[in-house]
């Protein structure tokens, strides 16, 4: 079933494609923080396309290619880019993404990811849902084999995966040339631990790893913590909502 989520410069239906928003990607969206010079991104396994219009909002310089193989996401994808403010550099593409990969002819300087995640467990009876959140049809250990193919000599992927499974795509990365520049794990609670890890990766060899950052969504109480409210407050019309 389809729903609506308004943002402050964009609506966004969702559900429609298998999946609905969710607090991964749009932590992902407000965090990731790619070179000053980013005038080619890319959403692989874009769903809704909620990474594609935070990118829009956030670099107005670029050109945005949202990837999905699934027909229902790429559907609901369009419908919101053609209701955005930024509808001509949103560009919806029916495919698989490392297909899609072997055809483009210019680097590019942004990857962003929600990956599916659900590698050790029971896929979903709904195909949709289950095509979305399992790594059966896009892993990150993929879309790093991916991104070290188109990536510019200065470009950036970012990727939100469960904290549990950072470790494991240290070798991955390696061997594709990629180091990791930027980390956060994310918890849902202060004193809980972290159930989401924020990783941005870069060529470059020479880029030094600022330490874990730690992103606690909500305090003790209940409410959203300062550092939460500081990255979603130029998107959500509302925080209550997130």
């Amino acid at each position: 079933m389809q729903s609506v989520f308004r943002f402050k410069q964009f609506e966004l239906k969702h559900g429609g494609s298998g999946m609905k928003l969710t607090t991964d990607s749009l932590l992902l969206g407000a965090w990731v923080e790619p070179g000053p010079d980013v005038h080619t991104i890319v959403d692989a396994g874009s769903g809704c396309g909620i990474l594609a219009l935070m990118c829009a909002q956030r670099f107005p310089d670029a050109d945005i290619t949202a990837v999905d193989n699934n027909r229902k996401a790429y559907d609901e994808a369009l419908e919101n880019f053609k209701a955005s403010p930024w509808s001509n550099r949103l560009h919806p593409v029916l495919d698989d993404i490392n297909k899609w990969a072997d055809t483009i002819r210019q680097p590019v300087d942004l990857i962003i990811c929600n990956p599916p995640y659900f590698t050790e467990t029971l896929r979903s009876p709904d195909p949709a849902r289950a095509d979305a959140r399992h790594a059966a049809t896009l892993s990150a250990e993929s879309i790093i084999k991916t991104a070290s193919r188109i990536l510019s000599k200065s470009g950036t992927l970012a990727i939100v995966i469960p904290d549990s499974h950072y470790r494991r795509l240290s070798l991955p990365a390696s061997i594709a040339g990629l180091s990791v520049s930027r980390i956060a794990r994310v918890a849902a609670r202060q004193g809980k631990d972290p159930s989401l890890t924020l990783l941005q990766f870069s060529r470059s060899s020479t880029l030094q790893v600022a330490g874990s950052q730690t992103i606690d969504i909500r305090d003790y109480n209940g409410n959203f913590t300062d550092i939460y409210r500081q990255l979603t407050h130029p998107f959500l019309l509302y925080d209550k909502k997130a």
